[in-house]
């Protein structure tokens, strides 16, 4: 799992790409609340940033957990 944080221009986006043995199988891409963005460029540590991109990682009719 590869979890992705950028920040560009004050806007930012987190995202989750799950691999499984060596295959890329989904990517989960969401918009970063702006209070997280300040958080993030200070580098204060955020507890489940990702938890909801990992929840809505689809591949077909199947949700990766």
């Amino acid at each position: 799992m590869v979890r992705k944080v950028s920040i560009k221009n004050g806007n930012g986006y987190k995202s989750v790409s799950i691999y499984r043995r060596g295959k890329h199988l989904g990517t989960a891409k969401k918009y970063i609340h702006v209070d997280h963005i300040d958080m993030i460029q200070n580098g204060k540590f955020i507890p489940g940033l990702f938890k909801d991109c990992v929840k809505t990682c689809k591949i077909g009719n199947k949700m990766i957990i």
